[in-house]
């Protein structure tokens, strides 16, 4: 990263990389493994041993169910010119590549769609927030943005650098390939042949996503946040909590107590040597005194319902923490699970996913913008409509209420009251009022 820093700036562009620590930092717990948290020493009794911290990997498990959330395949792209918006987004692959962006972008804070023009066809690049530089911003918004992109070729890596600039109405599109020296220099390398150097497009051929929460970190930095950004100390705990819990069963059977006189001799070299192996911990050394027992076993029970009722109240606060609720996560049968109450009940959750849709619904809108002009050559007047499928979260408490309420006071009749509480549609609804009038009891008359 720190190449392409230096280059840019010696276009005579102004990055700020000191962000770029934090998105470092929210990699590694993305990963799944901190070494400064996970690894640390334990003592024996005789030395400090390497030990390594369980992980219960939250911050990957919170992005994951972002990602299915706000982006999943029962998201659909409306526009007027459907069936080749569907054939560039299918040759993308982009229900997957675009599901698999919006998770890394929870986990580091910013994604980008950009696209350019491969023959005559458009093609989308997904790229992750190490790899994005803003240069231009106003009011968190960027403007002008450079975007890189690793290309291994041999021994030499090589970047490949998109840059975006706004020049009045127009972008002006710089592509650069630069190679880095064996010395940590770096020159400018060759583009391909169908790669201009310069072109320019009468459309923005990037969109900014990110999670819809204020950078609290570096206010007025336009890159975004992580979602767990601010779950850090609760992810600590989960895993604190976890770690315990697998040594508990770990060293639940026993303890193994040894004064360190109970040696064997090596017989040829006379040397003495532990009974036991000093990197395991169910032993510990004592130092030797009259009247102990060489050796002493103790044992403990395992302290299950403290650990679990541990783990749900940090699952509880971290849930919390990245926007999912007081019970966005269930500790159930030595496994996280994802609250099925959550999705129809949790209405903290369906606010939350509705902010969220406020960055990714333009960025998607521009997408189709932008692959229907390298498409055509012309700007899109279409009219283009995205359906996020809130449904399926949709606080179904409240929705029933308020129906309920509305057709009590006659302003909606039964077929309104169906469609928006049982999800028919009008003739769905139609058929099941009727159908429920045909099972009534019929009044039974007596001629007098």
């Amino acid at each position: 990263m720190n190449m392409i820093v230096d280059y840019l700036k010696g276009l005579g562009y102004s990055v700020d990389v000191d962000f770029y620590g934090y998105i470092n930092t929210w990699g590694k717990w993305y990963a799944g493994k901190v070494k400064e948290f996970h690894s640390y020493k334990q003592y024996n009794g005789t030395k400090q041993i390497t030990r390594e911290r369980y992980t219960l990997g939250m911050a990957k498990k919170g992005c994951e169910d972002w990602a299915n959330k706000l982006l999943s395949e029962k998201v659909t792209i409306s526009t007027d010119s459907q069936e080749e918006v569907d054939e560039i987004l299918e040759r993308n692959n982009f229900w997957l590549n675009g599901n698999q962006l919006v998770e890394e972008t929870f986990a580091l804070g910013t994604g980008a769609f950009v696209e350019y023009k491969a023959g005559d066809f458009p093609v989308i690049d997904y790229i992750i927030a190490p790899m994005i530089f803003p240069l231009r911003w106003k009011k968190g918004e960027i403007i002008d943005c450079a975007f890189a992109s690793v290309l291994e070729t041999g021994t030499q890596k090589q970047f490949y650098i998109n840059i975006h600039v706004k020049e009045g109405s127009k972008y002006r599109i710089e592509n650069k390939i630069i190679i880095a020296n064996n010395d940590g220099t770096f020159k400018e390398g060759e583009l391909p042949k169908n790669v201009m150097p310069t072109l320019y497009s009468d459309v923005k051929l990037f969109q900014i996503i990110k999670p819809n929460l204020v950078n609290n970190i570096e206010l007025g930095c336009p890159m975004g946040i992580s979602v767990f950004a601010n779950a850090i100390d609760e992810m600590k705990t989960i895993d604190l909590i976890y770690d315990s819990y697998r040594n508990e069963f770990s060293l639940g059977k026993k303890r193994i107590f040894v004064k360190s006189g109970a040696l064997n001799v090596n017989l040829e070299s006379g040397d003495a040597v532990p009974v036991f192996d000093e990197n395991d911990v169910e032993f510990y050394a004592l130092p030797d005194e009259d009247g102990t027992e060489m050796i002493k076993e103790s044992k403990f029970d395992i302290r299950a319902e403290q650990h679990d009722t541990g783990l749900q109240t940090n699952l509880n606060l971290f849930g919390k923490k990245i926007g999912f609720g007081d019970n966005g996560y269930k500790w159930e049968k030595g496994q996280v699970k994802t609250a099925t109450e959550t999705i129809s009940d949790n209405s903290e959750m369906f606010r939350n996913i509705q902010k969220h849709e406020v960055i990714l619904e333009p960025a998607l809108i521009g997408l189709v913008d932008a692959i229907m002009y390298l498409r055509t050559g012309k700007i899109y007047t279409g009219n283009t409509s995205i359906n996020f499928d809130d449904s399926i979260i949709e606080d179904m408490a409240e929705v029933k209420r308020q129906a309920l309420i509305e057709y009590n006071a006659g302003l909606i009749d039964k077929v309104e009251y169906m469609v928006r509480v049982y999800k028919l549609n009008e003739n769905e609804a139609l058929k099941k009022i009727e159908e429920m009038e045909q099972r009534k009891p019929k009044e039974v008359t007596y001629e007098v």
